[in-house]
């Protein structure tokens, strides 16, 4: 379905909305924009390794990707821990939702049909939810390794 110009939906997307088998899998991307302004794997890796005195160079993500990075980080280092590290920048208090966290459920008619799949450490999509009132009242919340069947979850 064109849109606009530049905006072309397809066909098997929009019946997967009006069917309630819409699934959005949203990842970083959703929470790096302002107001959000959570970091990037690659970022996040740079400011813990900054926390420890030390540099992770984007480049060098070829040969030690980030999470083996932090990992390295983590058992080299007696002092504060990566994981505590990593939640205090992901708490950060002046993070806020992005404008795509508001958009993404109103894709949903209900909590009923409400599927968000994402790996963000933040909240936003829960305050979001919560401050849309009683149209997504009931949503459950999935978290790793308890999680739904792929073809039978609501959430």
């Amino acid at each position: 379905m064109l849109l606009t110009d530049h905006v072309d939906i397809p066909t098997e997307l929009i019946r997967a909305q009006e069917e309630e088998r819409l699934v959005v899998f949203a990842g970083a991307g959703v929470s790096m924009a302002s107001p959000s302004n959570i970091p990037g794997f690659v970022d996040l890796a740079k400011a813990v390794a900054k926390s420890y005195g030390q540099k992770y160079y984007a480049k060098q993500q070829r040969v030690q990707p980030p999470d083996v990075f932090l990992g390295s980080l983590d058992s080299k280092n007696d002092r504060q821990g990566v994981h505590e590290i990593v939640k205090q920048i992901m708490s950060e208090q002046t993070s806020r939702p992005s404008k795509l966290h508001n958009l993404i459920p109103l894709l949903f008619k209900s909590a009923r049909d409400l599927k968000i799949v994402t790996t963000n450490y933040d909240a936003h999509f829960l305050t979001v939810l919560k401050n849309y009132g009683e149209r997504y009242d009931g949503f459950d919340i999935f978290r790793a390794p308890a999680l739904p069947r792929g073809n039978d979850f609501r959430g």
